[in-house]
């Protein structure tokens, strides 16, 4: 191959450097070289727009008149430089977030693509400028930029005339086709190829002799391949996970195996979570090969194993969500230097009427230098509920007050902004509330104690058995001293370390431990306390209502074994954990139960069904239990299994599972119904209405109760079927009869009244009656799905939202009291409901309407109290122990999205970026860089505005490098909108990645 760069130096035509050869050139040949050769080695490189646009060189010649316009000219500025730049520039300033959104999928190759499509401008104005001024001391770079120019714009308008033609890849996230824009796209591409296919052939034309040209089209070739490449590269990993997705959803059985294991081999959930959270970014394959969000989130448990629980409320664009909102319902990434330095259970069982309190203290310390928000999600017992918070301010214990959630949530948000002292705790529901306390101080601790009333479980006659709250997720360590410490008037059986038990002279028994904090954050901690085998009905006065009794009754049923079992098992990866424990307790089930198994596994499309339980459990052992499985399809065939014969049953045990199953499955008519039992090991995730709400045929469920292990809920639930089973249900009535024997503790008094208003609440609310629901568990001071508790630093605060301060504590355990004569309690403060409430009124918009929805009484005096009020400017007024407390916004409060595993981005924008809620460290990096680079952006480009007013060719006067006046006028207006547009570029970055989740 000839070598350009020797070609440039001797001037084309000179194919060797014998000066035989040259003295054979004409003299005509001779002269031109020369002139050519003087005008590459003579004339400075001029890197104009003017230069660009006039001829200084015609065909090769230099011009000793004015400069021409060539059309060629405008033709390549035009349609290869200015239009393809200025189109650029304007589509990703138009569609930022979501040019975010793809950096944050991958951003590597996608900075590969951006910047093939800026070689395209770029790289034409570069050669062309060189072919111009007839500068060939590059000639191989030459010639690979105008290959890159050219391979690039030919690719992009290859792509963009093929989304035209398909149609469907002009279609945005919502269903809007984009044909005009596109097409313009097409034609501007179209366009840049025009032209750099114009470059190109001057670049050839520039060599007179056959191997130069051959050489000049190889470089160019070597560039279009260089392009080609980079496309391929930056795209393969992208197109293979697509053409995956696509045999899962839309292949054969076999296309289906292979595409989820390739997509659980190379770990692409954040690839998968990505199409999940924003619709609004895809990369080049998913404009080619896109799937719904409903098939995305399908992916997304199939190949993890867990359903994708960041779905927005009503679907609307999440960035346009208040941060606020956000801020209320979700945890974040753990901090550094936070902590629970040490934590206390304490509590008191009353075995016989088969409730208890439980006091759960935390202390947080932070060791870092700047105050942190400590944020928790706390499992509670089943059917618990949170009756008090206590926050310690210098020193001082300060009651929670319990109010309508939006109001409570809005007090701490407006307390937090100014960076006082204010704690909150809000139900999520599905047994689990979030805790949060703001702020702990640096190089301080923080103490704080949550109240819940809890009933217990008969595991049987005479014994009973209360589960503790546990720690499901925080935002910081634990670490450090956690105890337990319970009493009750009976013996206590706890599985802990160090465990301790007293008994004194009153006949009180405790029983206190250690645990580790791994332990704590995983396992649920149960106690046992024997009682008399005798159940009886626990009656108490209503403290609200002199008139209505509330009854508290555990009632025996003896179960029927099922003729028919049908146990169907979820193949996921969550449950394989559990495997060798379902397979222990299945063992156990007795042989007169005919029992079947089916096992959700993609491994066995038809379900893996075994009627014979020691040949299925001996199968089950050799199933890999991995990602996640389809389990409609499976517990559809086990309904039927079970519905044909008399007496069927089905228990589905599984993990978790998507919201709803969009799979619609044609269901054989039953002989007669079986009976639904679901056990799940996770069961604050799935929401089994939802999940067959397309099927109404199958359920209704009944959850298997949830107080100790998964074993061991197993075990209990199957051992009902054996020949002395039994099982209880809770059950509570009001009634204005009196009862023949009411109960005298006033602790048992309040634990009955709250555990049954807390029930009574959830109806409510289920039935969509939020303002009866909010009335009552405001009246009885319970954190429902409506309510919240909170505590605020000074009386003003409350003031200003409404809200009445609860009473002085001295911060001692509500529960923990001197003895006396029934339940060995302590006479001191309790924070009771006040039975002082005859005169106790609720305004409502209905008028007089019942405090429990209008349907709770029973018995001879069966008419509902007068609840006379007038609706007051749409607000709910509470006469409550008469403070006349204010629930604004009862009505329309929200329950906490459940499942959300979101980290809260809130606050305010300063200097153009986010307030990252819990990445402090992030924001304060984002400012000091969104600051300096658009100072620096600014400030540069002011200078060179000024330079171009100066009559010098120098960029400046310290540098060698020369810009002409319009060169350096462009370099500033680009230096001033960099620098202007770096906050809210850092703003869609920010964003864009809270959208997809990318901080939790």
């Amino acid at each position: 191959m000839i070598e350009l760069e020797h070609d440039a130096e001797r001037r084309p035509g000179s194919a060797t450097g014998d000066s035989s050869t040259n003295n054979a050139q004409t003299e005509s040949s001779e002269d031109y070289f020369a002139a050519d050769c003087a005008s590459a080695q003579n004339d400075k490189p001029d890197v104009s727009l003017r230069s660009i646009f006039f001829d200084k060189h015609i065909d090769g010649k230099p011009q000793t008149d004015s400069p021409q316009v060539s059309a060629l000219g405008v033709l390549i500025v035009m349609g290869g430089i200015l239009v393809p730049a200025l189109t650029i520039s304007t589509t990703l300033t138009a569609n930022a977030y979501s040019v975010c959104g793809v950096l944050w999928r991958h951003w590597f190759e996608t900075l590969i693509q951006f910047g093939l499509l800026v070689s395209v401008p770029a790289g034409i104005a570069f050669a062309w400028s060189k072919i111009k001024n007839n500068d060939m001391r590059r000639v191989r770079l030459i010639g690979y930029v105008i290959g890159l120019s050219l391979g690039s714009a030919l690719l992009t308008a290859v792509i963009m005339t093929a989304s035209v033609v398909m149609k469907f890849p002009t279609m945005d996230h919502q269903g809007i086709d984009h044909i005009p824009e596109m097409s313009y796209l097409a034609c501007v591409s179209w366009l840049a190829v025009l032209a750099a296919s114009c470059v190109a052939l001057q670049f050839r034309r520039h060599w007179p002799t056959k191997g130069a040209k051959r050489s000049s089209s190889v470089y160019v070739l070597i560039g279009a391949a260089l392009s080609l490449l980079a496309l391929v590269g930056s795209e393969a990993r992208s197109a293979c996970i697509r053409i995956a997705e696509k045999l899962v959803v839309a292949g054969t059985s076999e296309q289906q195996q292979n595409g989820l294991n390739f997509l659980r081999q190379i770990d692409c959930e954040r690839d998968i979570k990505l199409d999940c959270s924003t619709a609004r970014a895809f990369d080049l394959s998913g404009m080619f090969l896109r799937l719904d969000n409903e098939q995305n989130k399908k992916l997304y448990f199939l190949s993890t194993g867990q359903p994708y629980r960041f779905d927005l409320l009503d679907k609307a664009e999440f960035s346009a969500l208040p941060d606020e909102m956000l801020g209320r319902n979700v945890i974040g990434d753990k901090v550094a230097n936070l902590s629970m330095h040490r934590s206390l259970i304490s509590g008191m069982l009353h075995p016989e009427s088969l409730t208890s309190t439980i006091d759960w203290t935390f202390v947080f310390k932070n060791d870092g230098a700047e105050a942190r928000e400590a944020r928790a999600e706390i499992g509670l017992p089943k059917d618990a509920v949170i009756s008090e918070m206590v926050l310690w301010i210098n020193g001082v214990p300060k009651r929670a007050t319990i109010a309508s959630a939006e109001r409570a949530k809005d007090a701490y948000q407006w307390v937090v902004g100014g960076r006082r002292d204010p704690a909150l705790v809000t139900d999520l529901g599905k047994g689990r509330v979030l805790v949060q306390c703001y702020p702990v101080a640096p190089h301080a601790e923080v103490r704080i104690k949550i109240s819940m009333k809890s009933s217990m479980k008969l595991d049987k006659a005479g014994e009973a058995v209360a589960s503790l709250p546990t720690l499901l997720k925080s935002n910081f360590e634990v670490e450090g001293d956690h105890r337990v410490h319970l009493r009750s008037d009976r013996k206590l059986m706890l599985d802990l370390d160090n465990v301790r038990h007293v008994v004194a002279n009153n006949g009180l028994h405790q029983v206190s431990g250690t645990l580790a904090s791994a332990k704590r954050s995983r396992d649920s901690i149960d106690v046992r306390v024997h009682r008399d085998a005798k159940i009886t009905p626990v009656a108490i006065k209503d403290p609200l209502d002199s008139r209505g009794y509330i009854v508290q009754q555990y009632v025996p049923t003896t179960s029927n074994k099922p003729d028919h079992l049908v146990v169907v098992v979820d193949g996921s990866s969550a449950i394989a954990a559990h495997k060798d424990e379902i397979v222990r307790q299945l063992s156990k089930i007795p042989h007169t139960i005919p029992t079947s198994l089916i096992v959700a596994s993609e491994q066995y499309k038809d379900g893996m069904q075994f009627h014979e339980i020691d040949d299925a459990i001996k199968a089950m052992k050799q199933v890999n239990f991995k990602g996640g499985q389809e389990n409609l399809g499976a517990v559809i065939k086990g309904a039927e299994l079970a519905g044909e014969t008399e007496g069927g049953a089905v228990l589905w045990i599984h993990g978790p599972q998507p919201a709803l199953d969009k799979e619609l499955y044609i269901i054989a008519p039953y002989l007669v119904k079986p009976k639904f039992y679901e056990l799940s090991i996770e069961d604050s995730v799935t929401d089994v209405n939802e999940f067959f709400k397309n099927h109404q045929e199958i359920g209704p469920f009944t959850a298997v109760a949830r107080n100790s292990s998964f074993e061991k809920d197993l075990g209990r639930f199957l051992r009902k079927w054996q020949a002395d089973g039994v099982d209880y249900t809770l059950r509570y009535a009001r009634t204005f009869d009196k009862p023949a024997a009411l109960e005298s503790s006033i602790y048992v008094q309040d634990e009955i009244s709250r555990l049954y208003v807390a029930q009574r609440v959830r109806e409510l609310v289920n039935k969509g009656n939020r303002w009866d629901a909010a009335n009552l568990a405001v009246s009885y001071q319970v954190v429902t799905p409506v309510t919240s508790a909170v505590v605020l630093e000074n009386s003003s605060d409350y003031a200003r939202f409404g809200l009445h301060e609860a009473a002085a504590t001295d911060g001692s355990d509500s529960i923990l009291a001197k003895t006396a004569p029934k339940d060995g309690f302590r006479s001191s403060r309790i924070n009771t409901v006040s039975s002082d409430s005859s005169d106790r009124t609720v305004a409502t918009a209905g008028g007089a309407q019942s405090l429990y929805g209008g349907d709770m009484m029973k018995g001879s005096n069966a008419s509902a109290p007068s609840l006379v009020g007038a609706t007051m400017g749409g607000q709910l007024v509470s006469a409550y122990a008469g403070d006349g407390t204010t629930l604004q916004g009862a009505t329309n409060g929200t329950i906490a999205t459940q499942g959300a595993d979101a980290t809260t981005i809130m606050g305010l924008n300063t200097a153009g970026t986010v307030r990252v809620n819990n990445l402090a460290n992030l924001e304060a990096l984002l400012n000091i860089l969104a600051n300096c680079l658009q100072v620096s952006g600014i400030g540069f480009g002011l200078v060179m505005l000024t330079l171009a007013f100066i009559k010098t060719d120098s960029m400046m006067p310290s540098l060698a490098v020369r810009l002409s006046r319009s060169s350096r006028v462009i370099l500033g207006l680009s230096l001033l909108a960099l620098g202007l547009a770096t906050p809210g570029f850092l703003n869609y970055m920010v964003s864009s990645a809270r959208d997809a989740n990318l901080f939790s």
